[in-house]
């Protein structure tokens, strides 16, 4: 949903501050992104996110600009003063990794019950 971290800039001569927000995007407008923080029907909050220009977008996996991203995307923004990273995938998108992925997992080659050898134990 929401995070904030404090990290070693760059130059390792100081720290920033990195935000993070995910959700699902309600709207667009020229560089602002407000995306609903909720999981199922528990809502956080909405927050609007400035994303600045030069910022790395990536949708669907690909290298894409802000105006690709949609309403209805479920997106993160990773955001600090040095740089901004948005990656977005769209519903019909992850419909489509789930379908293709589903059973070709790497836990399918422990067996369907079990992991590391052991009947309904862990997958490592």
């Amino acid at each position: 949903m929401h995070s904030e971290t404090v990290v070693p800039n760059k130059a390792g001569d100081g720290f920033i501050t990195v935000t993070s927000d995910a959700g699902t995007v309600k709207s667009t407008s020229g560089n602002d992104v407000t995306i609903d923080e909720s999981v199922g029907s528990l809502h956080y909050k909405d927050v609007t996110v400035t994303i600045p220009d030069g910022a790395t977008i990536i949708r669907n996996h690909a290298k894409a600009s802000l105006s690709d991203i949609a309403t209805g995307d479920e997106i993160r923004v990773i955001a600090s003063s040095e740089q901004t990273i948005v990656i977005a995938e769209s519903q019909a998108f992850q419909k489509q990794e789930r379908r293709q992925f589903r059973d070709h997992g790497p836990w399918d080659r422990h067996g369907p019950a079990g992991g590391a050898g052991v009947p309904g134990g862990p997958i490592y």
